[in-house]
């Protein structure tokens, strides 16, 4: 299971080497780690109009600062999708491996973004304690897969990075305006599915709970999306799910021209399918928080 796991993750990652592809996400926290490995100020990089990272996503990144830009994105995308393969075939659920051909997670490899890490700690919760790395994903995830000790573990993970540059929060958040995400439930038809969705099945399920806080949540067209691939539990719906989502680029440009932003594609292409698919499933196959299930 391991061996096939790290197989297919290297693949993955040979592919954005043998391409060259950019690492857009990565290279603001690689500047700041190298800063913050000479003793500077990590938030002295320059970030050209960018927000700015958490210290915990330049702590994860500071260990290989001294490798090139390029190999950190190769390096990232190889762990990242090793362990959501590895997740994957722990649960004995390989058609999960369709998520491998959606858009979301192709966005993800081309850009070396942290989508598939967060979609992998959806399946191993023994990772939610990295969750602070890039805080407007790790919320849903940690609150919908809560845990006690993972939590112990994040929190000594946030007092570490406290300790390590005191008063980083305050220098980290005078740098985070640039966001030009966008926020799903202020799309007409997600608040409406919401209510939906909250009256048919509750709020005890954790898919149903994350659901309703990743809507709630800022995020960036299409890579951040693929967190929305723990919601199919039947193959059918998994590949469904990852169909319809290649319709978000035709979709995006076609009502781009109609004058509405650029997030409609998507909100209604990938959210507005993944809710339906929860409203279907819900019906059949309640997942309940159980008090085991906190530990």
């Amino acid at each position: 299971m391991g061996l096939i796991a790290v197989v297919i993750g290297s693949i993955f990652g040979m592919i954005r080497l043998l391409l060259h592809l950019n690492t857009n996400d990565l290279w603001l926290a690689y500047g700041s780690a190298q800063l913050l490995l000479q003793g500077a100020n990590p938030y002295d990089y320059p970030t050209n109009g960018w927000p700015s990272n958490p210290l915990p996503t330049v702590l994860v990144l500071a260990p290989f600062s001294s490798l090139s830009l390029e190999w950190v994105g190769v390096g990232m995308i190889t762990v990242s999708t090793t362990l959501l393969i590895f997740g994957i075939l722990r649960a004995n659920e390989p058609w999960r491996l369709y998520t491998l051909l959606s858009l979301p997670f192709w966005y993800n490899l081309i850009f070396a973004q942290w989508g598939i890490l967060f979609l992998a700690m959806l399946l191993l919760p023994e990772l939610i304690w990295l969750s602070p790395v890039k805080p407007q994903l790790g919320l849903s995830v940690f609150l919908s897969r809560f845990r006690w000790r993972q939590a112990l573990y994040a929190a000594a993970f946030l007092a570490l990075s406290w300790l390590i540059y005191p008063g980083w929060p305050m220098l980290w958040l005078a740098q985070v305006g640039g966001y030009d995400g966008f926020i799903p439930i202020l799309y007409l038809p997600i608040p409406i599915l919401a209510i939906i969705i909250i009256r048919k099945l509750g709020v005890t399920s954790r898919e149903v709970l994350f659901f309703l806080l990743f809507c709630c949540t800022p995020q960036r067209l299409w890579h951040d999306q693929l967190l929305l691939w723990a919601i199919p539990d039947r193959p059918r719906s998994a590949l469904l799910l990852t169909i319809i989502s290649w319709a978000s680029i035709p979709a995006t440009e076609m009502l781009s021209n109609l004058g509405m932003t650029i997030y409609w594609g998507t909100v209604l292409s990938i959210f507005v399918p993944s809710g339906l698919l929860l409203l279907a499933q819900g019906w059949h196959v309640p997942k309940t928080i159980t008090k085991q299930a906190l530990v």
